[in-house]
């Protein structure tokens, strides 16, 4: 029998506040798409799988035909914890504090706290399963129509993820210098990663540069010095200011080719005192320019920035416009606007002194995180940390870094027909249905921070992987800030 097996870590929390050293349980799914299997044993390592009238030996490489007698089904659940994600629950398998559950929609395990809903590729060749079998050393194996899998915890740090994801950027993701997604010609398999060009390519790779520099500070690794071209500040100060420059000198506008404004590229008084897209735009778009101006005088030591930066404060109140930036409207709740605003506040809050404007800043990024705080982003988490006194959120934000998958894949994630989630009564700005609350991130779909963290579904088909620069930056920079020690 021929088969193909695909062999992808993701992660589930099985402990609290960890340290970047610190060990977690990764569960890691060995997933081999077959024909349908009734019933599987954990055998020497592999597993006996019965398939039609046979039963196959499985090594981890390759199916042997054995003579083995029929083994009886696993009986049906009874009494269950609460929430349990499956609707109808078909197989019950108890070992220790754990107890595994399978059914037309999937597979789930409880920990003793809360459930961890397995289905989709990312876990499952199919998500109708038979039948579920535990080993000795606490991983199970999962019969389906479509195959087996094999579902495992391996200990890793955080700074044990982190290479991995490095290694996945340089593998698979740059391209002419730039940072970008990968598209894959078959399903879930690397090994036939393109790449190609996507009009955010310039903010990928500044966040990937940004994750470099924060790394050469904590390690004083060469390979992330010579990854951030750290050492061609000339060119980053040249760069910086002609960009500056072009925008003063424009009228704080960004001109395109066309000679016109970009669509999103206006910071200029008038246009945001109009009571009409500017106004809505006016407390984000203030954020931005300010930041971008600070940043400019900071990294040039050009007072003329300076003087720009007072003159929008001092002139047109674009501080006083930050404080109520976040738009938080059901239909209009803006995630990539989020990233753009958390991204602005950071080289903002790190390079003003000025005490009274620290505090209309502090306001701002205070009102937009507990806005955001129950998305259980780090990016956002350690950007509104590393700004004030008493950080809440850090445990949230660690146990995210965790929980996101190593398979970054895009695989189809359906969580609509869970009976342990709600719908929220409003779709969002791209008519997307979304739920009431975050799962944890190894249970919906893989995106950036400025994808939408409440999405019930997306279209994947294992036809891209996520680049894994939106862990990487929020890990570098909470080692740096100390928050991951």
């Amino acid at each position: 029998m021929g088969i193909r097996t695909t062999t992808l870590g993701l992660v589930a929390v099985m402990a609290g506040c960890v340290c970047a050293e610190e060990a977690f349980l990764q569960e890691v799914s060995l997933r081999v798409p077959h024909e349908p299997v009734q019933f599987v044993r954990a055998h020497e390592g592999g597993a006996l799988a019965w398939i039609g009238d046979g039963v196959f030996l499985f090594d981890g490489k390759a199916w042997t035909p054995i003579k083995a007698e029929r083994t009886a089904p696993q009986p049906r659940p009874e009494a269950l914890p609460k929430r349990c994600p499956l609707r109808d629950p078909r197989v019950q398998v108890e070992v220790g504090d754990r107890i595994w559950v399978g059914g037309p929609e999937g597979a789930a395990w409880h920990d003793g706290k809360r459930w961890h809903f397995r289905a989709g590729r990312r876990w499952l060749p199919d998500d109708r399963v038979n039948d579920i079998h535990v080993a000795g050393d606490g991983s199970a194996w999962i019969a389906t129509e479509g195959g087996i899998a094999h579902l495992e915890f391996r200990e890793m740090t955080l700074s044990e993820k982190a290479a991995v994801f490095e290694k996945q950027v340089r593998d698979r993701h740059v391209r002419h210098g730039l940072v970008t997604g990968c598209g894959l010609r078959e399903p879930g398999d690397l090994p036939t990663s393109f790449t190609g060009t996507d009009d955010n390519d310039g903010l990928w790779t500044g966040m990937y540069v940004a994750a470099e520099c924060f790394r050469y500070a904590v390690t004083r690794d060469e390979e992330a010095r010579r990854f951030a071209d750290e050492a061609r500040k000339d060119r980053v100060r040249a760069l910086v200011r002609r960009i500056a420059d072009h925008i003063i000198e424009h009228d704080y506008y960004l001109i395109d080719l066309d000679g016109k404004p970009t669509t999103w590229g206006k910071w200029n008084p008038k246009y945001l005192s109009r009571l009409t897209e500017g106004f809505f735009a006016r407390g984000l778009q203030s954020l931005e320019v300010l930041s971008h101006l600070k940043a400019a005088y900071h990294i040039t030591g050009d007072e003329k920035y300076q003087k720009a930066y007072r003159e929008l404060i001092d002139e047109h109140g674009y501080a006083r416009n930050t404080i109520n930036q976040k738009i938080d409207l059901p239909r209009v709740t803006n995630h990539s606007d989020d990233e753009l605003a958390f991204l602005s506040y950071y080289p903002l809050l790190q390079y003003e002194d000025d005490e009274e404007l620290r505090a209309i800043y502090l306001r701002s990024i205070e009102r937009s995180w507990k806005i955001e705080a129950p998305e259980r982003c780090p990016l956002w988490d350690y950007i509104h940390a590393s700004a004030v006194e008493e950080p809440p959120g850090l445990a949230n934000a660690e146990e995210t870094l965790q929980e996101i998958p190593l398979d970054l894949v895009e695989w189809r994630v359906d969580n609509g027909g869970r009976p342990d989630v709600k719908k929220a009564l409003f779709n969002g700005r791209h008519d997307e249905s979304q739920l009431t609350k975050v799962l944890p991130a190894d249970e919906r779909p893989t995106m950036k921070w400025n994808g939408n963290p409440y999405k019930v579904e997306n279209g994947g088909n294992g036809h891209g992987e996520e680049v894994a620069t939106y862990w990487l930056l929020p890990y570098w920079m909470g080692r740096h800030h100390g928050f991951l020690e």
